[in-house]
């Protein structure tokens, strides 16, 4: 009888967390480089050398050196979902994307100058900055159904859940932009705040989205 009992290793849920740690090295050790050498002076040999891969692995995960930029974003977006889930069920909606997006800022943006530095290189490459809008698009995407399903049944839960979901995307973007530029004095967080109140929609009932 063929023995069909699975080694560890081989367990399902071991080889995903095992894949993306290695996705994860691959993507951490890119941006390094990027920072470090530029974009256009990085090689995907540079790559696959310092994450000690070869060019098959590299090409398992990414199609393309800027995929590994993409890679980051979708990184971000599921971290906003997972983030986002996890904030106490009667918080408000509003108050749970505005610290979703704080939350995201401490975890990716700790380094001040590390996240300027990548920002100011994602702006200045043109194929790089082609590549933001996936971020944006791929966050609606995770943070849209968790909301709307946080608002229940209640009408235009559809509308209102895409209306709070960019509106809150929008407000982090624009104070992470300044916060890069360094052209504010306030915290990251009291930045962030005050962002979330001027982008706040305007006649949001608290009491419908508890």
């Amino acid at each position: 009888m063929q023995n069909c009992t699975m080694k560890p290793e081989e367990l399902p849920g071991l080889r995903e967390r095992k894949r993306a740690a290695l996705k994860k090295r691959l993507i951490d050790t890119a941006i390094d480089l990027f920072l470090e050498r530029g974009y256009q002076e990085t090689r995907i040999e540079d790559i696959t050398t310092a994450a000690d891969v070869s060019r098959r692995t590299f090409f398992h995960y990414f199609s393309a050196k800027d995929d590994v930029v993409t890679g980051r974003f979708a990184q971000q977006a599921d971290y906003l979902r997972e983030t986002f889930v996890a904030r106490p069920a009667d918080e408000p909606i509003w108050d749970s994307l505005r610290e979703t997006c704080h939350a995201l800022f401490v975890a990716y943006g700790v380094n001040k100058q590390r996240a300027a530095s990548l920002r100011k290189l994602i702006h200045g490459e043109p194929a790089l900055f082609a590549r933001k809008y996936d971020f944006y698009l791929r966050a609606q995407a995770e943070l849209i159904p968790v909301v709307k399903q946080r608002l229940g049944r209640q009408a235009d839960a559809t509308l209102l859940a895409n209306v709070l979901v960019r509106s809150a995307l929008a407000a982090q973007d624009a104070a992470g932009e300044l916060q890069a530029k360094g052209t504010e004095r306030e915290t990251p967080r009291k930045l962030l705040e005050r962002a979330f109140i001027l982008a706040r929609p305007a006649g949001l009932d608290e009491r419908a989205v508890r």
